[in-house]
């Protein structure tokens, strides 16, 4: 059973999601997980289901009091009858999605996040950005996606965007989710890696203008795709793509950067087909789990959607009546491999582009049921924090971002502040209907480290392990073709010179023609030097 995440994603197929260290959030991803999306009223010896039907006012009024007849007649709890019609709305109301895309590439020049080894803005721009919000409700209840071109967001530039979305739409707390693709050649925003960069104060007011024309436009782009619900077919499927190794190499005196052929990976591409109700295609949805570092040399001054970009342009190209929305994997340990300039970057894109067309055009499993979500926040304890005089020390660190990180938390205990004592981590569950679900966490994580998945009554399906790299298969000569021996750096006699004396050189006696059909299946290898 797989799974695609980022602060981010993971969506799997069914199952419950089992969290490790908090007791809470296990039994509230459990709760969610095992909701059932209709009434079970049980008589003896039949079961009647009674869905909830929401094409009208009136059938809705009409399920209710049906409800409350059979639990009156069975003794039920009236309290629980409502938590059931309460819950996430309407459980079995249909679901609806909506769409919208807005371009959010820099009109400027502007520092760039993902290296801090950059010194100056940049130089051009390679692919547009953009930003893309997929909207799904059932009943009264919504939860969006979005997806950003960039390499993260904070919590404080959130911040004016979801109180901008509540004024505006009513969404409550938990309800959207921004998924950044993680390109590592986006641009800086506010608050979020900004100590990455030595600005001048020009580049800073030039950061500081493009993060409120991004915050506006997540709030336009989240409620156009609410403007535009419409029922929905979804279908799912999985593909691949081979292009992502192992970030971390371990060795003795610790972990470093590089490749790591032996190290876990997701090579896995999940894609969702979304299309309207008489089958037309209105957007695909898909994900990988891996960095966008694949420029690293000529282009890394170009603003860039990195391989993710290329792979919707492919996408779009096939399908140019959908909107190709990209959801980052559980790949905080994963690398794009190999690595280099713009080129490798359409590579990769090209190669995840295909993997997500060959799964649209392969027969795919559909998705049926009403969606629900539920979200909580999960506290994780930080190191006791370094005191007054450790961060004066630090000042003094030969390692600049040192210097920075010390000289942030001093400014805090200038102005009063106390110094973070613990993290907080937003999550959220998502399911539709009984076969696809979405954990929404903050952060990354990493495909060393996957959620355990499994049905409460069936125990998790063990991942195989890779398979080890095969042999090339033994070369051998056709049974007709002669070629002599010439001993040249031949490893069984240790010479150069030619020897018709050794066993080893001799060419054993090949079965003839007339031996029949099944000759060749006796045909026997020569020895390495003789091919």
């Amino acid at each position: 059973m797989k799974a695609w995440a980022h602060g981010g994603t993971i969506a799997f197929d069914s199952g419950v999601v089992v969290t490790s260290g908090h007791e809470g959030n296990k039994s509230l991803v459990r709760s969610i997980c095992n909701l059932k999306p209709h009434f079970v009223v049980k008589r003896k010896r039949r079961v009647e289901e009674l869905k909830l039907r929401k094409s009208s006012f009136a059938g809705y009024v009409k399920t209710m009091a049906a409800l409350l007849i059979q639990a009156w007649r069975f003794r039920c709890l009236l309290p629980v009858l409502f938590w059931s019609l309460t819950l996430n709305g309407q459980l079995s109301a249909p679901l609806h999605m909506g769409f919208a895309e807005v371009d959010v590439t820099p009109k400027e020049p502007i520092f760039m996040a993902g290296y801090a080894a950059r010194r100056k803005p940049s130089e051009g721009v390679d692919t547009r950005l953009m930003a893309q919000a997929m909207a799904f409700r059932s009943g009264i209840r919504t939860f969006v996606m979005v997806s950003l071109d960039n390499c993260e967001v904070s919590r404080a530039f959130m911040r004016p965007v979801l109180k901008g979305i509540h004024e505006r739409l009513g969404l409550e707390t938990g309800s959207v989710m921004v998924v950044s693709s993680h390109t590592h050649s986006g641009p800086i925003l506010a608050d979020t890696l900004d100590v990455m960069a030595i600005m001048p104060e020009k580049d800073q007011g030039v950061v500081e203008t493009y993060s409120l024309e991004l915050q506006s436009k997540l709030i336009q782009v989240v409620s156009e795709a609410c403007a535009d619900l419409q029922p929905a077919r979804l279908e799912k499927g999985i593909g691949t793509a081979h292009f992502a190794i192992n970030r971390r190499v371990y060795r003795s005196d610790g972990v470093q950067f590089g490749e790591n052929p032996e190290g876990p990976r997701d090579w896995e591409v999940p894609v969702l087909r979304i299309s309207d109700l008489e089958g037309h295609l209105r957007a695909i949805a898909f994900g990988y789990a891996c960095h966008g570092t694949s420029i690293s040399a000529n282009g890394f001054y170009q603003i860039s959607g990195e391989y993710m970009a290329y792979a919707r342009e492919h996408i779009r190209s096939v399908y140019p009546q959908a909107i190709p929305i990209y959801l980052t994997g559980m790949g905080a340990d994963q690398n794009p491999s190999p690595r280099g300039d713009i080129m490798e970057a359409k590579r990769h894109g090209l190669e995840l582009a295909g993997a997500v067309v060959g799964v649209l055009q392969r027969p795919m499993q559909p998705v049926e049921g009403s969606m629900r979500w539920a979200y909580t926040e999960a506290t994780l304890p930080l190191h006791e924090a370094p005191n007054r005089s450790q961060l004066e020390g630090d000042l003094q660190d030969a390692n600049v971002y040192v210097q920075r990180r010390a000289a942030t938390f001093l400014k805090m205990l200038d102005r009063g502040e106390t110094l973070p004592e613990a993290v907080v981590l937003p999550m959220s569950v998502m399911r539709i209907g009984e076969s696809l679900s979405f954990l929404n966490m903050a952060g990354w994580p990493a495909a060393a480290a996957p959620v355990p998945l499994a049905s409460p009554t069936t125990p998790p399906t063990p991942r195989p392990p890779p398979l080890p790299p095969q042999s090339p298969l033994p070369l051998v000569p056709h049974p007709h073709r002669r070629r002599r021996c010439l001993g040249l750096l031949c490893r069984t006699s240790g010479s150069r010179k030619r020897s018709r004396s050794s066993d080893s050189h001799r060419r054993k006696r090949l079965p003839s023609p007339d031996q029949g059909p099944h000759f060749r299946r006796r045909t026997v290898q020569c020895h390495p030097c003789m091919l």
